[in-house]
């Protein structure tokens, strides 16, 4: 109803929803328990025809299936291949200390090789 209020008073002005919703709100705030009821019954007859609808209404069965041919979704970047994941924390510290550990090994490898 203050929808249908507002487009009468102002047909051709666009409606800002945010401050259109709060001066919405702020009639009912003010309306006595009277005037609100006339909204209360009609969300009852709202809502016997919406439970007179919906006691034939039967979902189609099967539904959209997913095609088997489908190309896979890649993996993300949440997901790396090196390392452990340890919950929360991150990767695990054996796996960094690995890694690390790897790199000092080609480091002195290097080196020898450097010095032959």
């Amino acid at each position: 109803t203050c929808r249908e209020d507002h487009k009468k008073k102002n047909p051709e002005v666009p409606v800002n929803f945010a401050e259109f919703s709060k001066k919405c709100s702020e009639r009912w705030k003010t309306m006595s328990g009277k005037e609100k009821s006339k909204f209360h019954e009609m969300a009852k007859a709202d809502k016997v025809r919406y439970d007179w609808e919906m006691k034939d209404y039967r979902p189609a069965k099967g539904g959209k299936k997913k095609d088997p041919n489908a190309p896979k979704r890649p993996l993300s970047g949440f997901f790396p291949s090196k390392g452990k994941f340890d919950g929360a924390k991150g990767p695990s510290k054996i796996a960094r200390k690995k890694v690390e550990e790897e790199d000092e090994e080609d480091e002195d490898e290097e080196e020898e090789e450097e010095d032959e």
